[in-house]
């Protein structure tokens, strides 16, 4: 359990340093206490910033500032028995401080395109209610266990550096170093006492691994962080009278920019027709926007405009992010996951378990919250024509992601397949039957555990490794399916027992927030090993037999118990097998066989003198 540190002040100065569980701090802040102390606290910096009375200030000396406790989420400290402060623990986090927001809608803004980052432990608004507090995991990238206080401010400086710019370039605001308790010393950075009804927490989110050595030397802070020396004001030149800086003054007096996450590319607002809202900055706009600058007489190049816009000077959207952060909180507790999936008509008993575990699976790989392994199992819909599957697959997006959703993927095509991956949020893979089997022993079951994917996108200058969206479903007609033994602990498969009720209308808003609400609650979304190995079992039964596995089973049984089989050798088995066979067997040589005998499930062997032997059963016997 993280525990940080929390400074109290007396009337007389005086300092107690406690520790308090970050946990139960982030509970602590969505209500003020019984004094109203941030409330009151948030009134007195209002009258301050404005003219009180007759043309009168105040001065800002807060007469009740003993009552604002101070906290250092960095790191877990304490006094000594002489009364010296000693470090028992560094925490792995960093404190950004996004100051002067005016607006409550802006503060939550900057909540949200933090929470997007997913070494952002937490996001909340700061004690005078125009700033938001951003905690960030770190984490040395050699692994490196910081036990000293020297060691933790070394790499807290060199983390700021990284960090802040990081979050600078995403959130477009004022990012910097909270304040420090201790002035200069990066590792004492915090906060005073917050209030945030809806504060944002992740506790398991993905430290930032911080690269403390270069070329064998240590890496040297050459500049205070919160000391923001760029050149210019958009960090590109300092002449204000360059084109570059008067392209930059064109486009922001006329639009609004920013950069989609989901189908990566960049989109436009423009200012004087609000209405018209977001759109796609496609070639013809892009062209059009690039002649008005060179008209204007700015010496300005397709690629000056194009780098713009692909920088870090262009806010980051993503759209889907967006959606479920404004659903947080909002369930209604009604179990709208159970009713879909009742939807199905089964008689398959795990099916209604199975699905929630996978759709909430669905929305954790939306949010990137295992960035180790993708969500990967898929349902499989068996049954026949005019069932309503593929209808049924494509109602699990809400209307504001249907183009999303795809289901005429040619999954052979790898490129093509990695792309949808990285920028679709449900893949059906329809009509399952038609994938060849060594697609289905290969490649697809390879990558439907990856949680990103390496590929070039279109006009891209190189690979990229892009952070995997999509979850899998599939549909099919027919029962005798599965071309891999191993690979079938990654489908749900169920047969439906009538058409699927696809005229209920389906709350999305209610069914996605219940989704969240079980994720930040820390329900389990992955299948553990006793479920996988349920899963397994369960379909056999739409296991596509080889001819090997088929005569196997006319001729022999698996069994458990030795009196009940006998050990034989897979030259042995093969022989038996070969007489009823003949060359329909499909393998030729022993080797072959031995290997496939060993992939049988529940088949019992062991090592002898002779060999490698297995427990079998003789089901008909085959004269010589």
């Amino acid at each position: 359990m993280v525990k940080i540190t929390r400074i109290k002040y007396d009337r007389r100065g005086k300092t107690t340093l406690t520790a308090s569980s970050l946990d139960k701090f982030m509970e602590r802040m969505t209500k003020d206490d019984s004094r109203n102390t941030v409330l009151v606290f948030r009134n007195f910096v209002s009258m301050t910033q404005n003219h009180y009375g007759r043309g009168r200030r105040w001065t800002g000396d807060y007469y009740l500032m003993h009552q604002m406790p101070s906290f250092l989420p960095s790191l877990d400290i304490s006094n000594d028995k002489q009364g010296n402060e000693t470090m028992r623990a560094f925490n792995g986090i960093v404190t950004l401080s996004v100051d002067h927001i005016d607006e409550e809608t802006d503060l939550e803004a900057v909540k949200r395109v933090a929470a997007m980052m997913p070494m952002t432990l937490a996001a909340f608004i700061g004690s005078t209610g125009t700033t938001v507090k951003i905690l960030v995991k770190v984490e040395p990238k050699d692994g490196h266990a910081i036990t000293t206080e020297e060691e933790a401010e070394e790499f807290c400086s060199l983390s700021y550096d990284i960090v802040v710019k990081m979050y600078d370039a995403v959130i477009n605001h004022n990012v910097q170093m909270a304040a420090s308790a201790r002035e200069g010393n990066c590792l004492y950075a915090g906060f005073r006492l917050p209030l945030d009804p809806k504060p944002y927490y992740n506790p398991k989110a993905s430290a930032m691994r911080i690269e403390t050595i270069a070329q064998g030397k240590p890496l040297q802070v050459t500049q205070p962080i919160n000391d923001r020396q760029f050149t210019g004001e958009d960090g590109f030149m300092s002449d204000s009278d360059s084109d570059i800086r008067q392209m930059l003054e064109y486009l922001k007096s006329r639009y609004e920019f920013r950069y989609n996450m989901l189908e990566y590319v960049p989109e436009m607002k423009i200012l004087a027709k609000p209405n018209y809202g977001w759109l796609p900055l496609d070639a013809q706009r892009f062209n059009s926007i690039l002649l008005d600058m060179q008209s204007s007489g700015l010496r300005i190049w397709d690629k000056d405009f194009n780098r713009y816009l692909h920088s870090q000077k262009v806010i980051i959207y993503d759209p889907v992010q967006d959606y479920l952060y404004d659903l947080k909180l909002k369930w209604d507790g009604i179990d709208h996951i159970g009713r879909l999936a009742d939807c199905l008509p089964t008689d398959c008993k795990q099916w209604k378990l199975w699905f929630r575990k996978w759709f909430i699976g669905m929305v954790a790989q939306w949010l990137g919250y295992d960035r180790r392994y993708g969500n990967s199992v898929a349902p499989l819909l068996i049954s026949r024509q005019g069932y309503n599957k593929s209808t049924f697959c494509r109602r699990l997006l809400p209307p504001q992601f249907k183009q999303t959703f795809i289901d005429n993927l040619d999954v052979a095509e790898k490129k093509a397949t990695l792309i949808a991956m990285a920028q679709s949020l449900l893949i059906n893979l329809d009509e399952f039957n038609a994938i060849a089997p060594r697609i289905q022993q290969g490649f697809l079951k390879n990558i439907m555990q990856l949680p990103t994917v390496k590929v070039k996108l279109p006009y891209a200058r190189s690979i990229e490794t892009l952070p995997r969206r999509a979850s899998f479903i599939a549909t099919t007609n027919m029962t005798d399916i599965l071309a891999d033994p191993s690979g079938s602990r990654r489908f749900i498969g169920v047969e439906l027992t009538a058409p699927i009720d696809v005229t209920t209308s389906i709350n999305y808003d209610q069914l996605y927030a219940q989704a969240i609400d079980a994720i930040y609650k820390g329900e389990r979304y992955w299948f553990d090993q006793q479920e996988t190995e349920e899963l397994i079992a369960h379909n056999r039964k739409y296991q596509m037999l080889s001819p090997a596995e088929q005569y196997f089973r006319l001729c022999f049984e698996v069994c458990q118990d030795p009196s009940e089989g006998e050990y034989l050798s897979a030259a042995a088995i093969f022989q038996r097998i070969k007489q009823v066979a003949g060359s329909s067997l499909g393998i030729s040589a022993v080797t072959k066989f031995g290997q496939f005998l060993t992939n049988i499930d529940g088949i019992v062997r062991k090592r002898t003198n002779s060999g490698m032997v297995y427990l079998v059963r003789q089901i008909q016997r085959v004269n010589s």
